[in-house]
């Protein structure tokens, strides 16, 4: 009996093992073309393009509570240092950094800050006025609405009367005895 064919019967036919062994061995010529290379490659690019940009939108079909953004002091320093020989990542790295998100109407941005005393800080935030998913990616500005929060440690509920895709930052004030040491945390969420 040779090895590479299993034979369960003295009979002159090829028996059925034989063909498992010839079918696991069984190598073709060329195993993918380029085109389905191709397809394969952009059916994975528009998957992860998909799942990128429903982080944005699936959390507030669902009414999931959660954080879209943190800013502190140190943020806002490495802004202003950027480096002008930035490696190529960079703006990946940028993409990720969400400080934006769908919101339904009667829905509401949720801001907790904590701040040192003399920081004054107003949250600003603006609906995007670009085309729907396309909008994560490229955000148009519309109007900007800007809220001064009072006191130094809090949080705001900023009620969505209208329903989109909305963008966060702040501007942070420091009083003159601080110089720009006063240090704040602001965290974004739903």
């Amino acid at each position: 009996m040779k090895s590479s064919r299993l034979n369960f019967s003295n009979s002159r036919k090829k028996a059925i093992g034989s063909y498992i062994v010839e079918a696991a061995q069984y190598e073709p010529k060329r195993s993918m073309s380029n085109s389905r290379l191709g397809n394969t490659i952009l059916t994975w690019i528009a998957a992860i393009v998909l799942c990128y940009t429903s982080l944005f939108y699936i959390p507030s079909l669902l009414n999931i509570n959660m954080i879209l953004g943190t800013s502190t002091s140190m943020d806002s320093k490495n802004e202003i240092n950027t480096d002008p020989n930035a490696p190529w990542y960079t703006p990946a790295v940028n993409l990720l950094r969400l400080k934006r998100g769908y919101f339904q109407a009667g829905s509401h941005i949720k801001v907790a800050y904590n701040s040192t005393a003399g920081t004054n800080i107003t949250l600003v935030y603006s609906q995007c006025s670009g085309i729907p998913i396309l909008e994560v990616y490229s955000c148009p500005q519309g109007p900007v609405h800007k809220v001064v929060v009072d006191g130094h440690q809090g949080a705001v509920n900023i009620p969505v009367h209208k329903s989109g895709f909305y963008m966060f930052s702040q501007i942070v004030e420091y009083e003159k005895d601080l110089n720009e040491t006063g240090n704040f945390v602001i965290l974004w969420g739903r």
